[in-house]
């Protein structure tokens, strides 16, 4: 009979567990990456839980997570980022994915983690485990020579160019100022040296209004006449906007496209006349309510309604709650009676403001009346959640 367990992985053992399970599973091979090049980067996982499940003491699952900070509706969350969820193939096909999720879902629970946020493999098998999708990124392709009509304007302010390790604490720091403002933005802790090293092949701009940072972009430029990605763009205000997109004005003779990574909510068509950017999604993150009783004090509308939970998965969430707003804050306490059912993919739903209640009934989420629904939108109005961060 094959012996099946789940215990934490730390250190040395961590490292090499990791070094199979994750090179087969997301990196080409063989060979696998060197250890050289694998090691240092996977230092930056300090704070990181990992679990290992065994068959017959072999190590053939892997999943971890890592603590981050979370904006949901206006206030900040602990957050478990989970990744490194891979099944050697032997293994596959048995449950075991579902197993080791089940058991990182209760150590985050036990870290006082209030949601989890992750990047599918496939997103019918985390939806199962009460996940919801987020609304999907977008990257708008254009050439930069179409910002040309920017060069002319006097902008107040100006851009400081440095490389991510030069700039990593006014970068950082700027984030977590814009985190306050971006519902769903999700952040890591600190970085490692060896990581920032690793990450070293980035530019950040960072744009300054009378010394005070406004916005910033992280980018790269692949050649000489190639694409210039941007993974990140933030300002405060429409001057911060248009001070980052005369910067990559300024880059017209030396690259071909800009390819810029924008949050669903973004509509850069709108922002040049003749800019035409080409629209294409990528793939969006998954987040669920880990721990129900610690969502309140969110910003919400007005209203109250209350309901039966069910979530099998984490049944600590399972119960009769009443959902109300206080002061225009969330308020989530235990009832005794309840106007609908929902699952924990509909409330999470509504929380990160995925999807709309009237579609919880046809996805087989819930029940909830014609007048629930109302409530519902006035309590939890529509919101585009972005991540941010990406694992």
């Amino acid at each position: 009979m094959t012996n099946i367990t789940i215990r934490r992985v730390e250190g040395d053992e961590m490292m090499e567990m990791f070094y199979l399970l994750l090179g087969y599973a997301f990196r080409a091979s063989p060979p696998l990456q060197s250890r050289e090049n694998w090691l240092p980067l996977q230092k930056n996982s300090y704070e990181a839980t990992f679990l290992v499940l065994f068959e017959d003491d072999k190590p053939v699952v892997s999943a971890a997570y890592h603590p981050m900070t979370q904006n949901v509706r206006g206030h900040i969350y602990s957050t478990g980022g989970v990744w490194g969820v891979s099944t050697l193939p032997q293994a596959r096909r048995q449950g075991y994915a579902r197993q080791i999720m089940s058991a990182l879902l209760n150590t985050m629970r036990e870290a006082d983690v209030a949601f989890s946020l992750l990047y599918p493999f496939r997103e019918s098998f985390y939806e199962r485990l009460g996940y919801t999708t987020f609304p999907q990124p977008r990257i708008a392709k254009f050439n930069p020579a179409t910002l040309a009509p920017l060069l002319k304007y006097d902008f107040p302010g100006k851009v400081e160019l440095y490389t991510l390790a030069e700039g990593i604490a006014e970068y950082r720091a700027y984030l977590q100022r814009r985190q306050a403002h971006i519902h769903g933005m999700g952040l890591f802790g600190q970085w490692s040296e060896a990581y920032l090293k690793e990450m070293n092949n980035r530019w950040v701009a960072l744009a300054k209004v009378d010394g005070q940072m406004v916005g910033a972009m992280l980018y790269f430029i692949e050649k000489l006449g190639g694409p210039m990605p941007v993974i990140r763009f933030y300002y405060d205000h429409s001057v911060a906007k248009y001070l980052l997109l005369e910067w990559l004005a300024r880059h017209a003779d030396q690259v071909a496209e800009v390819e810029l990574q924008l949050p669903p909510y973004e509509q850069p068509e709108t922002w040049l006349a003749d800019l035409h950017p080409k629209l294409e999604p990528f793939d969006p993150p998954m987040g669920r309510i880990l721990n129900i009783q610690q969502i309140g004090g969110m910003q919400v509308g007005s209203g109250q309604f209350s309901a039966h939970i069910r979530d099998p998965f984490c049944n600590w969430n399972e119960g009769l709650y009443q959902f109300e707003s206080v002061d225009g804050l969330l308020k989530v306490t235990p009832t005794d009676r309840a106007d609908c059912e929902l699952t924990i993919q509909a409330i999470s739903a509504l929380v990160f403001g995925t999807h709309t209640p009237a579609d919880f009934a046809l996805r087989g989420w819930g029940n909830p009346s014609p007048a629930t629904i109302a409530t519902m939108h006035q309590l939890f109005p529509p919101i585009l959640p972005y991540a941010h961060e990406r694992f």
